[in-house]
């Protein structure tokens, strides 16, 4: 089994969302890759989600990530109160509805209910979660960003994380210290 190393991957500095536009893609350099996006908030990047991009036109970091925000800021993700956006990973799950501003596709908040309220009192929320986004990325290997992409959301702990995607790395072994610059300080501390 292979450790992932920071060594192996180089990760980007941490950018808010108008880094997305600076990400070159081209030919030679196809964005295949995996990311991390989240928010940072009171002096501290918080991981929100783990990605991968399999390179190309369509499903590279750029798009990957542009796709993610628009998600969010189009009704297709979880809306949080801005109240807790800092503790998200302890409103997962069933009978935490309450404790969001908006679910998709569920009998509490429909689309309907997003598009009535996505000016009026989700405004401040979904503001909330943009203004704050922020990601960093690294390119990998378009057949290695599967395993990569598990090892990333295993070192970070799934629990910590919005990611309903988990599993065992095959060809990589996990390990927390890999992405911490400093042991307990995560790389884009």
């Amino acid at each position: 089994m292979k450790t992932v190393t920071t060594k192996e991957l180089t990760w980007s500095p941490l950018s808010d969302y108008t880094g997305i536009d600076k990400i070159k893609i081209n030919k030679d350099e196809p964005g295949s890759g995996v990311y991390i996006w989240g928010f940072y908030l009171s002096h501290n990047f918080i991981p929100y989600m783990v990605g991968k991009a399999k390179g190309g036109p369509y499903s590279n970091i750029k798009n990957r990530l542009w796709s993610h925000l628009s998600s969010l800021m189009g009704g297709d993700y979880a809306i949080h109160k801005k109240e807790n956006l800092e503790k998200f990973y302890n409103f997962k799950g069933k009978g935490k509805e309450n404790d969001l501003a908006y679910i998709p596709r569920s009998d509490k908040d429909g689309f309907t209910s997003f598009v009535k309220d996505r000016y009026g009192k989700l405004k401040e929320h979904i503001d909330e979660m943009v203004n704050y986004f922020h990601f960093t990325y690294a390119i990998a290997d378009s057949d290695k960003v599967a395993d990569l992409e598990k090892s990333v959301i295993e070192i970070i702990g799934q629990e910590k994380l919005w990611n309903t995607r988990v599993g065992t790395p095959k060809e990589f072994e996990a390990k927390r210290e890999d992405l911490e610059r400093e042991p307990g300080k995560w790389f884009w501390q």
